[in-house]
């Protein structure tokens, strides 16, 4: 944009910190804090962006007045967004980190939440003593890493207005508490901002370009969401499964307006934006290869046998046209169910089903509130289902030839922001790879067959009177004469399905919805049987086709039969995040060596407390063992040395059954050197085993006597509190 500058925040944990996802689980945390679906902490933009303006409110008022503040910071229900964007803050190299970290890498989520988290207690006191059910649990964000074992350091990339460098810079150096209960300890920070350059990336490359006959050019791309999506839906609540075509549109017209400095009167803005010289298609989920559309109603499921079935003939099909009859069976409820909220794609393969991947994230807003029961005012905390992060959606742009340059100028101009919230956390995306798929458009059609028209998106339709309609002969009669079909309306041995909807919008300049109208829904379908030789290359009927509707395919009915569909194929994305850097390798590894460590000691663990041999002792002698234990690994800094010591304190015992109890424990990890107690190579407690040697060979990691070395302190305690809580009882 011009005028725009862009820096970074770097956020330093002065304290462990809590940045409140909204989430709890009963009985375990009652405040959770915010990480991703790889169990890597983060910092909400929104946290972010409303702790600074509460410090440019609180402290900055000197220096800039309530309009300025409001200005950069935004205002709900503004007429224009703010110019300030803010990204979730991460730890450093955190894309490629969780490239390394994804479902293949032998570890969970948990699992590495758990290396940068841990878990505190509070209790409310009322006079000096703690409240009866008043102990709650938060998990905190380590105040130092487990990666470098230095202060915890998230990084948030953000861009502004050139003139409102010095005011961020200044809210950023001021905001000094974010997050929950920052006024018990929790959520001190240093915030730092560093210049950045804007990232310049020849992306014309990952645009598809098809210069037709006819003067057009088809171009075709697809995004990746790098950011949670909140899109525009009839909820306002829940975000829609698919980017519009007016998202789109919205998008690329605003860009214009401020690169070009060109008024919407101009005639470029006109052909572009205004009067239907441009088709915007929506945005589809995509697998990598395929895109997605919403799943036809005469594509269904059976319900027991998980079958993809064609409900679309009137008849159903003879058991000997069937490889396994008795898996489409309409008997004992194995009835056929919708796709409802799925898409789907024809491939070689068969059909691909997808379905979009979404989260409930909570939000706390200081500025919207509520009376409490005891008259107190408090903000309110809402629920927002958006998009996940990391999903690939893909679309075309219909434009004429002399204005695809100005397009795809705008669509590799910096990164694209679709739905609400986008000053701060939700909508940024990225154009992506998109690879060649059979565009031809062409379909030819000999009399006297049956031909389905299928609405791949919502579609507005006009009866004779210039009126939208629904109406199941009425949109028939429109789609015969939008495509020219010849027929006398017989529909044959085939059912069609015309379900309805809303088409609605809305327009930020106005503050409101655009007026509702009926449409036809996506998914729905409409078979004709030819009376001559059809051909079209149509692609878009009805109104309103440059914001994304009325896209439409059209096939042979005959084809929709169940023997004409192929095994199921479940569909899955392109997985582009994994790198082979070897430093972000080393910081990957970092985080999973420890845990298949700790798996192996949970092994050993388990093995020694449910032997038969036991230890035991009294519980004043196994209180002497801890304290041994504890005053050993103190004096020295290498574990076998601080066994070594270990072991010399129980043979000062003077009681020799006590003493004999204490070597027990030592025996468990070594057998008695001649002179001391040595952890060798070959002690009996460093054998690996199969699956410590599978997770290690899965990361491409040698075996290490070290680690292994360095957990005998909690395999000791592990067998001593094992005795003091379980062992009596046996």
């Amino acid at each position: 944009m011009n005028g725009q500058r862009y820096g970074k925040l770097k956020i330093t944990l002065k304290s462990d910190l809590c940045a409140g996802s909204g989430y709890s689980f009963a009985g375990i945390v009652d405040s959770d804090t915010a990480y991703d679906d790889c169990g890597l902490p983060y910092i909400p933009a929104r946290r972010l962006k409303g702790c600074m303006r509460e410090a440019a409110e609180t402290l900055l008022y000197g220096m800039y007045s309530e309009q300025d503040i409001t200005r950069v910071f935004g205002k709900k229900g503004s007429e224009y967004g703010s110019d300030l964007m803010i990204d979730n803050a991460y730890i450093e190299d955190a894309d490629g980190i969780r490239g390394f970290l994804g479902k293949d890498s032998g570890v969970k989520t948990q699992e590495v939440l758990d290396r940068f988290t841990h878990v505190i207690g509070q209790t409310r006191m009322e006079n000096g003593v703690a409240d009866k059910g008043s102990l709650r649990y938060t998990r905190v964000v380590n105040h130092y890493s487990p990666i470098d074992h230095k202060e915890m350091v998230f990084f948030s990339d953000f861009s502004c207005r050139q003139e409102d460098w010095d005011m961020i810079q200044n809210a950023a150096r001021s905001t000094r508490h974010i997050g929950l209960k920052r006024n018990r300890g929790l959520g001190n920070v240093k915030i730092d901002v560093m210049e950045a350059e804007k990232q310049e990336n020849e992306k014309t490359s990952l645009i598809q370009r098809e210069d037709l006959a006819n003067g057009r050019t088809v171009l075709r791309y697809a995004v990746k969401n790098v950011q949670p999506l909140m899109l525009s839906n009839l909820l306002e609540d829940e975000s829609a499964e698919h980017i519009s075509g007016q998202q789109v549109l919205g998008l690329l017209a605003g860009k214009y307006l401020k690169e070009t400095g060109n008024k919407a009167e101009d005639t470029a803005f006109q052909k572009l934006f205004l009067n239907g010289d441009t088709i915007f298609s929506n945005l589809y989920p995509y697998d990598g290869k395929h895109i997605h559309y919403p799943a036809p109603d005469y594509l269904n499921r059976l319900k027991k046998t998980k079958k993809l079935v064609y409900n679309i003939a009137a008849e159903l099909p003879k058991e000997s046209d069937l490889s396994n009859p008795n898996d489409y069976r309409y008997e004992n409820g194995n009835q056929p169910k919708k796709l409802k909220g799925k898409f789907t794609a024809w491939t070689p393969q068969g059909v691909s089903v997808l379905e979009v991947k979404k989260d409930v994230l909570y939000h706390h807003s200081h500025r919207n509130t509520h009376e409490t029961e005891n008259g107190k005012e408090e903000g309110i905390l809402y629920s927002m289902e958006v998009i996940r992060r990391g999903q690939q959606f893909a679309g075309f742009i219909s434009v004429p030839k002399e204005y695809a340059d100005l397009v795809v100028k705008l669509l590799c101009e910096g990164d694209l922001y679709f739905g609400k919230s986008k000053t701060a956390q939700y909508g940024k995306c990225r154009l992506t790879h998109y690879e060649e798929e059979d565009h031809s458009s062409k379909k030819n059609f000999e009399s006297g067959k049956d031909i389905v028209v299928t609405f791949l998106s919502d579609t507005i339709l006009y009866d004779e009177k210039g009126n939208p309609t629904v109406f199941y002969e009425e949109v028939r009669d429109a789609m015969i004469r939008e495509l020219g079909i010849p027929t006398d309306g017989a529909e044959g041995n085939y059912l069609s399905s015309i379900q309805s909807t809303v088409a609605t919008g809305y327009l930020r300049v106005w503050n409101l919805r655009k007026p509702a109208i009926p449409a036809v829904k996506n998914g729905s379908y409409a078979v004709f049987r030819l009376t001559d030789t059809f051909s079209t290359d149509k692609i878009c009927v009805g109104e309103r086709t440059l914001e994304g509707y009325g896209q439409i395919r059209i096939d042979d009915a005959a084809s929709c039969k169940y023997d004409g569909i192929k095994e199921n194929v479940e569909s899955t994305s392109r997985n582009t995040g994994i790198s082979s850097d070897g430093e972000l390798k080393c910081k990957a590894d970092a985080l999973r060596i420890p845990i298949i460590y700790d798996r192996w000691l949970d092994r050993r663990i388990n093995a020694a407390i449910n032997g038969e041999e036991k230890v035991n002792v009294s519980n004043t002698a196994a209180g002497r063992f801890t304290l041994m234990l504890r005053e050993s690994i103190a004096e020295s800094g290498d574990k076998r040395e601080a066994f070594t010591k270990f072991g010399e304190r129980i043979e000062s015992f003077k009681t020799g059954s006590t003493r004999d109890e204490g070597r027990k424990i030592l025996t468990r990890i070594v057998q008695k050197g001649k002179d001391a107690w040595e952890i060798t190579d070959d002690a009996q407690y460093l054998e690996g085993d199969t699956e410590l040697q599978r997770d290690l060979e899965r990361i491409g990691v040698q075996d290490s006597m070290q680690e292994k070395v360095d957990r005998w302190p909690d395999y000791v305690m592990a067998i001593l509190t094992d005795w003091k809580y379980k062992g009596r009882e046996e």
